[in-house]
């Protein structure tokens, strides 16, 4: 299975396939929280994370288009055009509250997080639900892997999903941090490193 570096113009089928791989992921769905329309923000969180990978790390695509994974890069904080708009699109679509309720969990998780150590991070990793189970996945990860093992920079990555963590442990990821992202929803969130 070749995974390769998706380019602007697979950004509508990036958007596509996220959006149906996360209709039930926990965490997604606090992001997105309960104001009725959640098909938009969805679209609008996954058109907006494809444009932060492009610019700050990297998004890759399997050849036929089934799978996705955006890569952050821990020390890039690059702005832009394209990123900008998706950002203003994406304020729009959440308002302040919804803004303030995702940046208090991303800070809850990044300190977490090693500090001052280039890191690659998988902030997001899905597959069209009818191909799930046939290996997308475990190739994205093993490329990264691989990379990780002539580089030598870390991998991190988070879930909320109870499946996911037995994945990711057979992967050889270690849980190294779990914690309870928001009290009222219970929000479970599982920190892991490669090891």
């Amino acid at each position: 299975m070749n995974i390769i570096n998706a380019q602007r113009k697979d950004k509508t089928r990036v958007i596509e396939v996220l959006c149906e791989s996360f209709q039930n992921d926990p965490q997604i769905n606090y992001i997105l929280g309960s104001d009725g329309s959640h098909d938009k923000k969805m679209k609008r969180l996954m058109a907006y994370s494809f444009e932060f990978g492009l610019a700050n790390g990297k998004v890759e695509i399997s050849e036929d288009k089934n799978a996705v994974a955006i890569w952050k890069a821990s020390n890039s904080k690059k702005m832009t055009v394209n990123l900008f708009y998706e950002g203003m699109l994406f304020f729009f679509a959440f308002g302040w509250s919804g803004i303030k309720r995702i940046t208090a969990m991303e800070k809850k998780i990044a300190a977490f997080y090693p500090d001052k150590t280039i890191f690659n991070y998988l902030w997001i990793l899905g597959t069209n639900p009818n191909e799930q189970g046939k290996g997308y996945g475990t190739a994205i990860l093993s490329k990264a892997i691989n990379k990780f093992e002539q580089d030598k920079v870390p991998l991190f990555l988070e879930t909320s999903t109870d499946s996911n963590l037995h994945y990711y442990q057979r992967k050889r990821f270690e849980l190294y941090h779990s914690m309870i992202v928001d009290s009222k929803t219970q929000l479970k969130t599982y920190l892991m490193r490669y090891v």
